[in-house]
């Protein structure tokens, strides 16, 4: 979980999570919505700076921005 102090070049959270997206299984904002890159669904579109995010990963990875 984290939240958004951060200020990405892109702040659309399919290019944020674009490295490292095949370790990604769901992405959870405080509203409920997901980027879930498996089903192609994504209600989260960017990230708002101050919110909070949680994801679920397969295997420990570090992302970098």
């Amino acid at each position: 979980m984290w939240s958004t102090y951060i200020s990405p070049e892109d702040d659309d959270i399919v290019s944020v999570f674009a490295d490292i997206v095949d370790n990604l299984t769901i992405v959870k904002d405080q509203y409920g919505n997901v980027y879930w890159p498996l089903f192609g669904l994504n209600s989260i579109g960017d990230l708002i700076w101050g919110q909070g995010y949680q994801a679920k990963m397969n295997t420990d990875n570090i992302l970098s921005l």
